[in-house]
């Protein structure tokens, strides 16, 4: 009775993972995946099929065996030699469509339109608060055939100005993102989206391999002796002791096919600029706020504005990414996007409360609708020291 139970068991988990692929861990643990794609060190899946799905990633030496849908199995134990299922990685087209060309004029242009209007009451009363909206530069790249930036503010405010990129996934293929050579600039000064972190923790490290015979039979969708498979791998039990491990940041990350990923914000801090007009540029670390230092008579009225060209714009900042289709990052290809504040607006400051207390401004009610669609930062003007 308890055979026909097991036997029964194994035949529904074979019928259950025909339609995916299944890893089988080195604990026992079956698991259901698609679009596993087999890297150097780390093997990455999706757990449902939905273009959304976040893209998962676990150690090559912690699994057993994978299990293709197409039945197909792979031992992981193994020398890499033998494994059958990675192929060759084509790598990144490194020319442009004219579809593509043509996309990315289209991007710019969709930054570079639709400029917000002061609809306020104008006044002679001098302003603190700028509104500046930014202008993408006629040659960045803000899109290829297989990948695309889109860019937003965060959190705009006299006290947290914020740029976040999100990398769009164009393809049928997962691509792969190198932050070490991937950089935000402000004002020629770079910094890499990889910063090296370390985590250490105490785990259980085993000696010899201890499974769960019945999950690796089912994933194989075969039966045989307790304690051997018919790859000959030993599911016998193991010793185990505490070990101290490390943990290091990612420097490579995965986007899944047709799938969004948002790269960590980037604040405009440290950054300083004189002008040969004496007015000084300055980005202040302790209140991540950009400031426009001036002489009081020269500060802009409520309702005014200034426009700005690349070569005395009060802000310059950039974006340079690097991906592949690749883990290894062979044959990279890259995308591009500089912008510049090209127009300011005075405007009324007004207090907003957070969590975190009260922050300036700005009055929702001084500008044209879509103004918030705009990539834009707030600048302070500060009396000249």
């Amino acid at each position: 009775m308890k055979r026909s139970v097991i036997s029964f068991a194994i035949c529904m988990l074979s019928t259950l993972v025909s339609a995916q692929d299944v890893l089988v861990t080195k604990n026992g643990d079956a698991i259901k995946a698609y679009g596993t794609e087999v890297g150097s060190e780390t093997v990455f899946y999706q757990e449902s099929q939905a273009t959304d799905a976040p893209t998962k990633r676990i150690s090559k030496n912690d699994l057993l065996i994978i299990k293709y849908a197409d039945g197909r199995v792979v031992n992981m134990t193994e020398s890499t030699a033998a494994v059958a299922a990675p192929q060759s990685v084509p790598a990144a087209k490194t020319t442009t469509s004219a579809s593509a060309i043509a996309q990315n004029k289209e991007l710019i242009n969709k930054y570079n339109s639709n400029k917000a209007r002061y609809i306020g009451e104008p006044s002679s009363k001098k302003t603190k608060v700028l509104y500046c909206e930014c202008t993408v530069t006629d040659d960045s790249k803000l899109c290829d055939d297989n990948l695309e930036l889109v860019y937003k503010t965060k959190n705009v405010s006299l006290v947290n100005n914020k740029l976040a990129v999100t990398l769009k996934n164009k393809t049928q293929r997962t691509i792969y993102i190198d932050l070490g050579n991937s950089f935000f600039t402000s004002e020629e000064v770079a910094e890499a989206y990889y910063v090296p972190q370390v985590t250490s923790t105490t785990t259980s490290k085993s000696t010899g391999v201890s499974v769960n015979a019945g999950a690796v039979a089912g994933a194989l969708g075969v039966g045989g002796a307790l304690g051997t498979l018919a790859s000959g791998v030993n599911v016998g039990g193991g010793t185990t002791h505490g070990t101290s491990t490390s943990t290091f940041s990612q420097r490579v990350v995965a986007i899944p096919p047709m799938s969004v990923i948002e790269l960590a914000p980037k604040y405009f801090v440290n950054r300083q600029k004189m002008f040969d007009n004496g007015i000084e540029f300055e980005i202040t670390s302790h209140y991540n706020c950009i400031k426009l230092h001036n002489k009081k008579n020269s500060f802009l009225t409520i309702g005014s504005e200034k426009e700005y060209t690349p070569d005395n714009s009060i802000l310059h900042f950039s974006n340079y990414i690097t991906y592949s289709f690749s883990e290894a990052i062979d044959s990279p290809t890259s995308l591009n996007a500089s912008f510049f504040v090209s127009r300011a607006i005075a405007v009324k400051a007004t207090a907003v409360l957070d969590n975190n207390g009260a922050y300036w401004g700005i009055d929702n009610n001084q500008l044209s609708d879509g103004y918030t669609q705009k990539l834009r930062v707030l600048v302070r003007q500060q009396e000249s020291k």
